[in-house]
């Protein structure tokens, strides 16, 4: 029985990301990209990429998502910016950043992905990336955890809690 493979995508079709998917392509995966530049788009297509209308679609219709841009602009842009992978990823979506960016960008705009809650335990300054705050009040923290199913907390030390409020989802 073959094993099913998961489905990719791929956002930055440059020199790198055509090598990326031709061979992605050619071992048997459906690959769904994605490219500000119409040429790469088409040129991807041409070896079996199937065309995206954003990043966010991308993620939408991939399990793994790949990202290889140039610069800290074109990564910010591509992952959070309109229509980025940010808004059409859900739980259990793989970024994968192969960009030509610097290690401390990957790791800022990866801690961005993540949320942290009240009360802070966690080590600032510089040198370290910043994290987005899960809102305090339930309603606001209810909005940033909507289409959740699992949160898991990586090296976090007690305590850890959730306030819960009578009547409230």
């Amino acid at each position: 029985m073959a094993q099913r493979k998961a489905e990719l995508g791929f956002v930055g079709l440059g020199l790198m990301g055509q090598a990326f998917t031709r061979r992605l392509v050619a071992c048997g995966h459906r690959v769904t990209g994605y490219d500000l530049i119409a040429d790469k788009m088409a040129s991807a297509e041409g070896h079996g990429v199937r065309r995206a209308t954003s990043a966010a679609e991308v993620a939408r219709m991939s399990e793994i998502v790949h990202v290889c841009v140039m610069t800290r602009d074109d990564l910010a842009a591509a992952v959070f910016g309109a229509h980025g992978i940010a808004e059409g990823a859900t739980p259990g979506k793989v970024l994968i950043d192969h960009s030509t960016t610097e290690v401390a960008t990957t790791r800022e705009f990866a801690a961005r992905l993540v949320a942290e809650t009240f009360p802070t335990r966690l080590e600032r300054g510089a040198g370290l990336p910043p994290i987005d705050r899960l809102a305090y009040l339930a309603e606001f923290a209810s909005a940033q955890l909507d289409g959740l199913r699992h949160l898991v907390v990586v090296d976090a030390k007690a305590p850890v809690s959730f306030f819960a409020y009578p009547g409230k989802d």
